[in-house]
C-alpha cells in the first residue's frame, strides 16, 4: 500500500500527515466540491452584479431628480416606466459623477433661440452610455416664475418647468409623462443594449415661456451624469395672432390657395399698436423674400389710386443685418425718395428659412405719434394703407416700387392707427383684381367727396 505525505498548514506549525491511497482520493474529492462551490459563489456576484446594473434605470420617479432608480422586478420590461410599488432608490449602489473627470457627454441644441410651434433638433454625444432621460425646462427664474432645480429631493408633483414635447422618437426610446403632460420627456425602454450619439426632434410651446434648456441625466453602468444644453432665449417671429382685433392691429396676405392663415403661414405681415403714454407706435412687418435685393414695404396716404404724398417705410436686408428706410411716395410712377425726418431705428429683426425652404424677414421698429413738423406723416387722422414688396436697385441705390397697381394690396378704407382691426386677404391674383376693380373706383369717389368709411 502506497503512502501519500499530506502537508498541512496551520498558524502555529506545520504537521505532516501521513495517508493511504484511499484516503488521497477522498481528498481530492473535497478539494473539487471545493472549486466548484468557489466558482458557483464567483457566478452567483457576478450574476447579481450584472443584474444590478440592469434594474437601474429612469422612472416617473425621475421626473423631478433625474436620478435612476433601481427596479426590483426586472421581468416586465413594458412596465418598467409605470408607477410601481416594487420601485425604490438604488441604495448604495448608484452615484452622480462628481465631475472630477472629464464628462464623457455633450448636449446641444440647434440655434440659440426657440419660435413657438417650431422644432428644435437636440443631439447627445459622447460615449456608449446605459439609459437615458431628457427633458426641455424653463430656467429656475424666469418671467417672475419661480421651479425647482434638478437634484430636489422627493418625487412627487412639483413644478420644475417641463415644456413642450418630442417627436418622431424611434427605438429604442419612448415617452415619459411627467407632471401630466404627454411626450414632454424622453426615456430609453430599458433593453439590455448600448446607446450613443442620438438625437431628438422638440417642438416648442406656443408662447413665450422664458428661457429654457435641455436637461439630460445619462447612465452608464452605476455612474449617472446630469449635462444641460446651451440657454435658448424666445424668439418672437413669426408672431401670434392671439392679440389681433383686440389689443393689436394686424393685416396678413394668405397664399393664393389659402383664404385663411396664421403669420406663421403667411406671405406678409403687418402690425402695429399705439402706446399713447409713451407717443410711440410699435410696427412690425414681416414676409417672404422673392429675392436677395427684395424688400418688404408698407405706406400710408390719402390718395388711393396713385400713392401721391404716401409715407412709406421698408424693410431690408443690408451688409447682413436689417434696416428700415423712411421714404416719401410722390406717386407709382417715380421711385420714392428717402425721407427728411428722421431716421427709424429697427428694434428688432430676424431672418430665416422656413419649413418650404423660402427666406422670411422680420423686423420691429417704432415711430412718434405727433409729427415733427405738419407736412410729415399724422398718424392721428385715417389713411389708406399699402402694403407690398419692391426691389432695391443696387446700382443706384433706390427702392423700385410694383410695376402694377393691383401688386399692392390696400386697405378697403381710411383708417385710424387707434382701430384694432384683423384683416386677412388672399394673394390670388384674379380675386385681388377683381376687388380692385369693383372697389377701387367706389372707394377713390368717396374719398373726393370728402366722405371717410
Amino acid at each position: 500500500m502506497t503512502l501519500t505525505v499530506l502537508m498541512i498548514l496551520s498558524k502555529k506549525r506545520v504537521s505532516f500527515l501521513f495517508i493511504s491511497s484511499s484516503t488521497e482520493t477522498m481528498v481530492k474529492a473535497i478539494v473539487k466540491i471545493q472549486q466548484f462551490y468557489l466558482i458557483l459563489l464567483i457566478g452567483i456576484i457576478v450574476d447579481n452584479f450584472c443584474n444590478t446594473l440592469a434594474y437601474l434605470r429612469f422612472t416617473d420617479q425621475s421626473c423631478v431628480d433625474l436620478i435612476p432608480r433601481n427596479l426590483d422586478d426586472y421581468t416586465h420590461v413594458e412596465n418598467l416606466y409605470m408607477t410601481s410599488s416594487k420601485s425604490r432608490f438604488y441604495t448604495g449602489k448608484q452615484r452622480r459623477n462628481n465631475y472630477g473627470n472629464e464628462i464623457p457627454f455633450k448636449i446641444t441644441a440647434t440655434g440659440h433661440r426657440y419660435r413657438r410651434d417650431a422644432d428644435v433638433v437636440v443631439q447627445i454625444e459622447g460615449s456608449v452610455f446605459d439609459g437615458l432621460i431628457l427633458q426641455a425646462r424653463i430656467l429656475p427664474v424666469t418671467n417672475g416664475r419661480e421651479y425647482r432645480s434638478v437634484g430636489s429631493s422627493g418625487t412627487g408633483s412639483g413644478n420644475v418647468g417641463v415644456v413642450g414635447y418630442f417627436r418622431y422618437l424611434r427605438f429604442p426610446f419612448k415617452h415619459l409623462t411627467c407632471f401630466d403632460l404627454p411626450a414632454s420627456t424622453v426615456v430609453d425602454e430599458g433593453k439590455p443594449i448600448k446607446l450613443g450619439n442620438v438625437s431628438f426632434v422638440w417642438r416648442a410651446p406656443d408662447s413665450d415661456v422664458g428661457d429654457i434648456r435641455f436637461l439630460a441625466s445619462v447612465l452608464k453602468g452605476v455612474q449617472y451624469w446630469v449635462i444641460a444644453s446651451n440657454t435658448l432665449t424666445f424668439n418672437p417671429f413669426p408672431i401670434s395672432s392671439y392679440s389681433c382685433g383686440s389689443t393689436l392691429a394686424c393685416f396678413r396676405v394668405c397664399p393664393y390657395d389659402q383664404t385663411t392663415c396664421i403669420p406663421r403661414d403667411a406671405i406678409l405681415v403687418f402690425t402695429y399698436r399705439m402706446d399713447p403714454e409713451k407717443n410711440l407706435i410699435e410696427f412690425t412687418l414681416g414676409g417672404r423674400l422673392q429675392m436677395n435685393n427684395s424688400y418688404l414695404g408698407v405706406a400710408f396716404g390719402e390718395d388711393y389710386e396713385n400713392l401721391r404724398q404716401a409715407d412709406m417705410m421698408a424693410c431690408r436686408m443690408d451688409r447682413g443685418k436689417a434696416t428700415v428706410e423712411h421714404l416719401l411716395i410722390e406717386n407709382l410712377f417715380l421711385p420714392p425718395y428717402l425721407h427728411t425726418e428722421q431716421e427709424i431705428e429697427i428694434d428688432e429683426y430676424d431672418l430665416h428659412t422656413d419649413e418650404n425652404g423660402n427666406n422670411v424677414l422680420w423686423c420691429r421698429f417704432r415711430r412718434s405719434i405727433n409729427p415733427l413738423h405738419t407736412q410729415f406723416l399724422n398718424v392721428n387722422k385715417p389713411l389708406y394703407h399699402f402694403h407690398f414688396w419692391g426691389t432695391l436697385d443696387c446700382y443706384f441705390q433706390r427702392f423700385i416700387l410694383p410695376d402694377h397697381r393691383n401688386q399692392i394690396y390696400t386697405s378697403t378704407y381710411k383708417r385710424n392707427f387707434s382701430q384694432s382691426v384683423n384683416e386677412i386677404v388672399s394673394s390670388s391674383p384674379k380675386l385681388k383684381k377683381f376687388l380692385l376693380w369693383i372697389i377701387g373706383p367706389i372707394i377713390s369717389a368717396l374719398g373726393k367727396t370728402g366722405v371717410t368709411m
